[in-house]
């Protein structure tokens, strides 16, 4: 019965090869609900001068991070993180140069921001984000004060934006069509230029936050700017958090792959099982 043998050996082949699987299979149908809920966090270094290295709960997450730039989103772990932000290259045991605490929620999207205090010296700022959508053909803009700076007043197309707007805070957010716009940014009560009008080009789908950055002491205040695209879909970065909601359960795409390579494996045995089933009803 030499067909009843070759059965036997592919389904002793099967057993460990489908235990092997089952082992890998097992991380994919952990419940959604066990994954560590994070939040979508920027980066943003508005502080002139300072080439720095950037700690996250006493770890390195930054070297060399060099002023006017930002990172990509990072996906954070939600809960309290401490932040020391030192000159690269120090000792990670000396004084930082800005400690604080960013405090990061479930789903939420954040920039934190290293700057300058009205009064020059460094400090962060954590801001919320908007990321929702918005209406094709159009995008949203916020204007950030972190620069030491006075108060100002920020007026784009001509229309006031906010007035008397201090460190450290924001404007409202406003949507404009995808184009460019003349943003401008006078000392408050003075009428003064903090900084030079400013024509600023909006990408369709996009939100684009200005920080007023530098320092009115030294004639250093300029603009540094954070872009989120894909806000006419789903925004680019966004936070990957369950934010305490039940997913729909879903069939592990591994098992299926493990019940198909059962059912092709043990397709020619049982095929073979058949025909001598049959040769053995015809000998009858």
């Amino acid at each position: 019965m030499p067909w009843i043998t070759r059965g036997l050996r592919r389904r002793v082949a099967l057993g460990p090869a489908l235990i092997a699987a089952l082992v890998l299979v097992a991380p994919s149908a952990t419940p959604a609900s066990a994954q560590v809920p994070t939040g979508t966090v920027t980066i943003v270094h508005a502080f002139r001068g300072l080439v720095a290295d950037v700690y996250l709960d006493g770890k390195v997450a930054l070297q060399g991070f060099e002023p006017e730039r930002t990172t990509a989103p990072l996906q954070i772990p939600a809960g309290d993180h401490a932040v020391a932000v030192r000159e690269a290259k120090a000792d990670p045991n000396s004084p930082p140069a800005v400690a604080g605490t960013l405090k990061v929620t479930a789903g939420a999207n954040i920039s934190a921001v290293v700057h300058m205090a009205q009064d020059g010296k460094p400090t962060m700022t954590q801001f919320d984000n908007d990321v929702n959508r918005v209406a094709p053909g159009t995008a949203r803009l916020v204007v950030r004060h972190t620069a030491a700076a006075p108060a100002v007043n920020v007026i784009v197309d001509g229309t006031p934006l906010a007035a008397n707007l201090v460190n450290p805070n924001q404007s409202p957010a406003l949507e404009l069509s995808a184009a460019a716009h003349q943003v401008t940014v006078d000392a408050a009560g003075g009428g003064t230029a903090v900084v030079p009008p400013d024509r600023v080009t909006l990408a369709d789908g996009t939100v684009q936050f200005l920080y007023l950055i530098g320092s009115t002491s030294d004639n250093s205040v300029g603009w540094l700017t954070q872009t989120v695209q894909g806000l006419t879909s789903a925004p680019a970065g966004v936070p990957t958090g369950t934010d305490g909601l039940a997913r729909p359960a879903r069939f592990p795409i591994a098992v299926f792959m493990v019940l198909l390579a059962l059912a092709v494996m043990t397709a020619p045995a049982l095929r073979s099982r058949r025909r001598g089933h049959v040769a053995e009803r015809a000998t009858r």
